[in-house]
């Protein structure tokens, strides 16, 4: 009996023990939470008063995307063989200048319906590359614009930007053929229809743009993007 009781009483303050020990480790995250409440509080006029713009007056309804034309504009793209920048500038039919002169078209098109909101801008100038070993070449860029509204942010520019140059396995074969309809008419169409939707949008009153909004097709993306980044640098020091 003694023995029976001894064993009890141990096995009792054991369980005490732990018991307590878990009361004090539950006890810790609101103690930890008191503390916090006596932190003093921060002063009313010390806290940000973020000033929230209103939203835009219209929005671009799916249903407003011209499928058709941007389509027809890829076939356009597509026909003309080949847009490598080895290729002829000046050959309306085939090669890289009828790539911008399809572009070109189809933006005037889109300025027209504007109300005079869009600018069409095709940049000249010469640059080099590996591919030319070292050798200027003739390059351009379309640019479609629409000017931003608010003095303090018409600099700041949002682009949105496709190339339309196109390469065959050979990029120094300028005859070759090389159509790109994925590699990027595709991307030239959404360049040319966000320009046509917002410039739309602009037109019918529902909405300006503060900041100014460029869409453009890059003489040369493939394969060193002389033709990107010329056109950034160009247009920053332009101011």
């Amino acid at each position: 009996m003694g023995n029976g009781s001894s064993r009890t009483c141990s096995f009792g303050l054991t369980g005490l023990t732990g018991a307590v020990v878990a009361l004090g480790l539950m006890a810790m995250p609101a103690l930890a939470q008191r503390a916090v409440s006596r932190d003093p509080a921060e002063p009313a006029q010390g806290k940000p008063q973020p000033k929230l713009l209103a939203r835009p007056a219209g929005v671009v309804a799916r249903q407003a995307v011209d499928e058709k034309s941007m389509r027809a504009l890829i076939g356009k793209l597509v026909a003309c063989g080949t847009r490598l920048t080895l290729s002829s500038w000046t050959d309306s039919k085939r090669g890289i200048g009828c790539g911008r002169d399809t572009i070109v078209a189809r933006l005037n098109e889109i300025a027209n319906d504007s109300g005079g909101k869009l600018q069409v801008v095709v940049d000249k100038f010469e640059s080099t590359s590996e591919r030319t070993s070292g050798k200027p070449m003739p390059l351009e860029n379309v640019y479609a614009i629409l000017p931003g509204s608010d003095p303090k942010l018409a600099k700041t520019v949002f682009i949105v930007s496709g190339h339309f140059d196109s390469r065959p396995s050979n990029v120094m074969d300028p005859n070759a053929d090389a159509p790109g309809a994925d590699d990027d008419a595709s991307g030239v169409a959404v360049s040319v229809e966000c320009a046509r939707l917002l410039s739309k949008a602009g037109a019918n009153g529902r909405g300006t743009y503060r900041a100014t909004i460029l869409t453009r097709a890059a003489g040369q993306h493939a394969p060193f993007r002389v033709g990107e980044t010329a056109g950034l640098h160009r247009w920053r020091n332009a101011g």
